[in-house]
């Protein structure tokens, strides 16, 4: 009975080991079934193979290709829940199952050349050689002749509903080919191929379709960026199927573009997010016959934050093959010999010597959203996926000499207090339940109508609220303002009319939209305040007082009460339910992006901004020399401090607030 596989040590630092035996060396002799046109071997013609590990030396230029791919085609099961053996110079190599069904897949393949496969070609059991394996994958990756990406196993069991991911090959080769008519740099403009798209024809249907393309463990997956990115050829495995990457670059990009551009309601919203942005990521990834732009490392933390990964180490040392090395600054290397909390803490104070500098800091998640609680509260776990878009800022913006150091797990820097928080809103799930506006809307009410800096106080608002994140966003200010005062006027009144029972109780579009929000799950009608339909009353008076003098607002005000003036004094249900249905509009769709993962708030000395969703009264707004944007901090002890997040705070986002009180900066601690 043959033993366990055992691996020699490498000779040299720049080998590796490469697995022969994968594909047949002569075309296959063997039947197969043709579905649609397409010829597909079954499992019954999956052979087993005798396969064996060699040693190459990567400066003799091998020829060899290597797989991309997830050690489980279901990434919720651990590794070790399904596993098979291969026979390899005689002996057994347990692999997982989808491994196994790569080999598979492969041996049906005519192929010259040997494959490089992580799980395999390293020994996983040896940490020193693991990291030395692991620092050398992107030059394994660039030096491939290609990369075989598989998908994994086509999850039907006949040729009729085998025939389904073929019809959806051809709905993919007959998308227009934006992948030709875009920009040539290395970020794709999800605008301008929604542009292409004018006059393009494409049902819900066939958007989700499309969208299911991407629904493999695959995408999502933190090292399939690198291996992409570097590729000099890309050929993808689904099942039987062969999908040329072209097409799957173009059908990332129709998806993409299509989602990016809508907010997707109905069933439509049904569809998984992570399909979605994996095909948004993978537009990004690779365009053959364009240089690889390489960035500073934080870009490819922003760009992979989504993306998961078994050891959550790897969301950093998956990444370092792609980033340029930071000038002067000692270069970080993947060692498995760390904890995640060292790595992640290294990688910190790495980012923060670089180029980049303080803009790691709005890289940091809510505090409700970290797994690993015991990281320095500057340090963005890595391993979770934050619900906000970070704050777009000026590229512009005047940057000095940094003067900050990290010492420990302390991050010593030269700040200054702006603001303290007063006042803070409700969530977003809060604000669209429409029973729980009232403190946003009694902060709305409460302003007067000029804003600390002298502009109106509701434009400050508007552009609070629609703060600008990262993505495309570009709309009219006027635009903003006008949508805005139609928005606000409707949270206001759809919250009135439910308490005072204008509303019907069942199925009409507002009470189904609350109970998916899960609110009437928690109260009903009765139990609301007594006086909670009057001060929503109250605080609508004083918001139309308050900005009387808007001439948008008035009209808004004044054509929305006379076309529910005869129904609500008729209590017809419906039809209030339909007028007060609000559309999708420019602030609405603003609005979505960037109040997600935040709260609105309000300072004492009059400002207004969004914060992190854990801000609370008695926070501060600090300006950070060097930093882009201010952030929110938390005292601990006298100069000691918490980082609770990035901020939006109208009037200090151009540079305003920062000129008055650069000298008055004192260096700070933040835990």
């Amino acid at each position: 009975m043959p033993g366990q596989y055992k691996y020699r040590t490498l000779s040299r630092p720049t080998s590796i080991r490469l697995l022969h035996g994968c594909g047949l060396n002569q075309s296959p002799g063997r039947s197969f079934q043709e579905i649609d046109g397409t010829r597909v071997f079954g499992p019954e013609q999956y052979t087993a193979q005798e396969y064996s590990l060699q040693e190459a030396n990567l400066d003799a230029n091998p020829k060899f290709e290597a797989l991309s791919y997830t050690w489980q085609s279901d990434p919720t099961k651990p590794t070790t829940s399904s596993q098979e053996v291969i026979r390899c110079d005689g002996h057994e190599l347990a692999i997982t199952q989808n491994l196994a069904d790569a080999l598979r897949r492969l041996s049906t393949v005519q192929r010259d050349a040997p494959i490089w496969i992580d799980a395999v070609c390293i020994n996983q059991e040896d940490i020193a050689e693991r990291n030395q394996q692991v620092n050398m994958m992107g030059r394994i990756y660039s030096s491939a002749r290609a990369v075989v990406v598989w998908l994994g196993p086509t999850r039907v069991s006949d040729a009729e509903h085998m025939s389904v991911p073929q019809r959806r090959l051809q709905m993919m080769e007959a998308l227009p080919q934006l992948a030709e008519s875009s920009p040539a740099d290395d970020h794709v403009d999800f605008r301008y191929a929604a542009g292409a798209l004018k006059g393009f024809e494409i049902t819900a249907t066939t958007l989700v379709a499309l969208a299911h393309v991407f629904d493999s463990p695959w995408f999502s997956r933190v090292w399939t960026i690198q291996e992409i990115m570097l590729a000099n050829e890309v050929v993808v495995y689904s099942g039987p199927f062969e999908y040329p990457w072209k097409t799957m670059y173009n059908t990332a990009l129709v998806v993409g573009a299509l989602f990016n551009n809508i907010r997707p309601t109905g069933w439509l919203a049904a569809i998984d997010r992570k399909y979605v942005e994996g095909a948004r990521l993978h537009v990004l990834m690779k365009r053959f016959g364009q240089p690889l732009r390489r960035r500073p490392l934080e870009f490819y933390f922003d760009l992979a934050r989504s993306h998961g990964a078994t050891d959550p180490r790897d969301k950093v040392f998956a990444l370092l093959g792609l980033a340029e090395p930071e000038p002067r600054t000692e270069y970080l290397d993947a060692d498995y010999s760390r904890t995640v909390q060292e790595v992640y803490l290294l990688c910190a104070s790495y980012v923060l010597r670089g180029r980049t500098g303080l803009q790691l800091l709005s890289m940091v998640e809510d505090k409700s959203e970290r797994s690993l609680t015991s990281l320095p509260s500057w340090v963005p776990d890595l391993s979770v996926a934050p619900k906000a878009r970070r704050l777009r800022f000026r590229e512009d913006a005047q940057r000095e000499a940094r003067i900050y150091e990290v010492i420990g797990t302390s991050l010593i820097l030269e700040a200054c207090s702006c603001a303290i928080v007063e006042t803070v809103a409700e969530g977003i799930e809060d604000i669209m339940d429409e029973l729980r506006p009232l403190s946003l809307l009694r902060m709305l009410s409460s302003h007067g109508a000029a804003y600390p800096t002298g502009e109106r106080a509701l434009h400050a608002i508007c552009h609070a609220l629609a703060a600008p994140v990262m993505g495309p966003q570009d709309i009219d200010a006027d635009r903003l303002r006008k949508s805005f005062g139609r928005w606000v006027l409707l949270l206001f009144l759809k919250a009135i009319a439910w308490a005072e029972g204008y509303l019907g109780d069942r199925g009409h579009y507002l009470n189904r939209f609350l109970t998916e929000g899960s609110f009437l799950r928690r109260k009903s009608r009765d139990s609301l305040p007594k006086d909670w339909s009057e001060s929503l009353h109250d605080a609508l008076r004083t918001f139309g007082r308050v900005f009387a003098e808007d001439t948008a607002i008035d009209q808004e005000i004044a054509s929305i009460k006379a076309s529910l003036k005869e129904s609500w004094e008729t209590k017809e249900h419906e039809e209030i339910s339909a007028k007060l249905r609000k559309p999708q509009d420019d602030f609405d769709s603003r609005f979505f992006t960037s109040y997600k993962g935040r709260r609105l708030f309000r300072t004492k000395e009059g400002f207004v901004g969004l914060g992190p969703e854990s801000i609370r009264p008695g926070d501060q707004v600090f300006l950070l020399r060097d930093a882009h944007v201010p952030f929110i901090l938390r005292s601990i002890s006298s100069g000691v401090h918490e980082l609770v997040g990035e901020s939006y705070v109208h009037g200090f986002m151009e540079g305003q607030a920062y000129h008055g009180v650069r000298e008055k900066m004192s260096k700070i601690k933040i835990m």
